[in-house]
């Protein structure tokens, strides 16, 4: 994906993609649950994530971010 919402949808994905546990962790979780309406705030509710601040000092639930385009990276780990 080279086109993302903002900044931040693009620094949560590649912190997603870039971080192992976060990767293997969102992997296994979009595998299993594929059919989640929001697969990204679903794998932050079953992993207990939702108060995690990245390294670029980004809330995982920042309402700036896109969620779709957020579930969208996880379903691709999927593939």
């Amino acid at each position: 994906m080279s086109d993302w919402k903002n900044q931040k949808t693009k620094l949560i994905a590649s912190w997603i993609i870039n971080t192992p546990e976060v990767y293997l962790s969102a992997r296994k979780f979009a595998t299993a649950n594929q059919t989640a309406p929001i697969l990204y705030r679903a794998w932050l509710k079953s992993e207990n994530m939702q108060d995690v601040i990245t390294p670029d000092g980004i809330s995982v639930l920042d309402p700036e971010l896109h969620f779709g385009e957020l579930s969208n990276v996880l379903w691709s780990l999927t593939i």
